[in-house]
C-alpha cells in the first residue's frame, strides 16, 4: 500500500479521494442527477389531472 511506505502517502491518498469526489459531484450536478432545490423541483412536476367541467351535476 502506497500510504504505508511513503511519508506523504496518506495525505496524497486522501487528497486524491477528495478530488475524485469533487469532480463526480460537479459532473452529477451538470447532468442534473442531483437534487436542484425546491424551486426547480416544483417546475418539473407533472400537472395534476383536473375534472371535466362539462359534466352534469
Amino acid at each position: 500500500m502506497l500510504e504505508t511506505k511513503w511519508v506523504y502517502g496518506y495525505p496524497v491518498a486522501v487528497l486524491a479521494m477528495l478530488t475524485i469526489c469533487g469532480l463526480l459531484y460537479r459532473w452529477f450536478r451538470k447532468v442534473k442527477w442531483l437534487y436542484q432545490g425546491p424551486l426547480r423541483a416544483c417546475r418539473t412536476e407533472v400537472p395534476v389531472h383536473q375534472p371535466r367541467r362539462d359534466s352534469a351535476d
